[in-house]
């Protein structure tokens, strides 16, 4: 989150209205209109509820309205999920997607780590609290298999 208020900060600086004092009438104008629209944003994806239904809504997954929203998603499982995010995030692991499925888990997540030493550590402190079951499965792009495929071809 602290780069998150950086660029916040950064953006607000460049945008500001105050600097645009006499600037033209247009550009005033645009000036107020691009900080209102950073404030917006700024306190839509600062806010942890408000971030998830912003998300929902890109995927299209929105609520029709509040009543509607307790029926679709628990309070609770968003501020879980979202508090796992930050704490994976601060763990190092960046949350890609997730995903709620049917079958023996309940949750995928898909993340990315620097290194298989990270998930491995990130796994251990996860399931030593006895709450999970983990299945990772290390991934990598066809891209970077065709070329390791290619580099090592005559040690087969």
């Amino acid at each position: 989150m602290a780069d998150f208020e950086q660029r916040y900060r950064a953006l607000s600086r460049q945008f500001h209205p105050d600097y645009f004092y006499n600037a033209a009438p247009a550009e005033r104008r645009a000036s107020l209109e691009k900080s209102s629209y950073l404030n917006d944003a700024y306190r839509t994806l600062r806010n942890p509820i408000s971030r998830v239904d912003y998300l929902l809504k890109l995927e299209g997954l929105a609520a029709q309205g509040p009543e509607q929203a307790s029926k679709q998603v628990p309070a609770g499982l968003l501020e879980e999920v979202f508090a796992l995010n930050e704490e994976l995030d601060r763990m190092g692991v960046h949350v890609v997607s997730q995903w709620a499925v049917l079958g023996p888990y309940d949750f995928v997540n898909v993340v990315e780590a620097p290194d298989n030493v990270t998930i491995a550590r990130v796994s251990a402190s996860l399931a030593s609290r006895g709450t999970v079951r983990i299945l990772s499965l290390p991934a990598i792009s066809v891209e970077e298999l065709i070329a390791d495929m290619q580099k090592h071809e005559g040690e087969r």
